[in-house]
Formats: structure tokens, sequence, C-alpha cells
């Protein structure tokens, strides 16, 4: 095979997966766009509180605590996060959204 060719073919597939790694970047980008921002700390606490809990949290003094009551019921509300029971969850925007503020905290640092 003529080496030209083969960097003719090269050339075409690196463009092509350029193009691919934009789409998805640009994909991305757009879908965190429609994301919820969340600037109020207690709710932040709460999100950030659940972000490893893969078998839920009691979250017993965001319950009973009066500055954070309100911000959990605005969570569940908007669909962040689910209880089960006695026990909260992220839902999956709600882990989208606190990736985000995971990933936007730790650039500034």
């Amino acid at each position: 095979m003529d080496l030209n060719v083969i960097g003719v073919v090269v050339g075409i597939v690196g463009l092509f997966i350029a193009i691919v790694q934009t789409w998805i970047s640009l994909r991305q980008y757009l879908e965190s766009k429609k994301l919820p921002v969340i600037t109020e700390e207690p709710e932040l606490r709460i999100l950030r509180a659940l972000v490893t809990e893969i078998r839920g949290r009691a979250l017993n003094f965001y319950k009973t605590a009066p500055y954070y009551r309100p911000a959990l019921n605005s969570l569940k509300e908007r669909g962040l996060i689910r209880q089960k029971g006695d026990k909260y969850y992220l839902t999956e925007i709600g882990e989208k959204v606190v990736r985000k503020h995971l990933a936007d905290f730790l650039k500034r640092k």
C-alpha cells in the first residue's frame, strides 16, 4: 500500500475522531446548562452529604434542624433527591448537579 494512501486514511480517521469528540463535548456542555443551579449553602451541603451514599442516608439532623428543613424539602420538590422509607438518595439529576458543582469547585482550586 502506498504511504500517501495510508497518510490520507490516518488523516481522515483522525478528523472523524476529533469531530466525534467535539460533538460529545458540546452535547455534555449543553446538557450541563439545562441542570438546575444550586447556590444555597444548605442545599449544597445536603447534596454533598448524599454523594457517596449508595444505600441512602437517614439525614436525621437535616430533617430536624430549622436551617436545613426548607432546603431538604426544596431538593425533594425539585426532584434532586428522593426519600425511600427513612433514607434519602440522590436522583439521577441530583447526581449530575452535585457532580457539576464539585467539578466547578475543584477547577477554582
